[in-house]
């Protein structure tokens, strides 16, 4: 798997949920769906959002 597919961005999350941008971040900021904050964004680890498309991820945010 390529490097740059690792992470996803929070449009691409957003696109593969059929839910809106906001809807993501929303999903984000109740720790529902796990994201690390680069700078002023988010990216997704693609093994985390497996992860809660199975219901077996709790969430939780870390930044950097």
């Amino acid at each position: 798997m390529n490097e740059l597919n690792k992470v996803l961005t929070v449009e691409e999350v957003a696109n593969l949920l059929c839910v809106s941008r906001p809807t993501v971040y929303r999903e984000i900021g109740a720790g529902k769906i796990f994201a690390i904050k680069v700078g002023r964004t988010f990216r997704i680890p693609r093994e985390r959002f497996n992860s809660y498309l199975n219901g077996t991820d709790s969430g939780k945010e870390a930044s950097i």
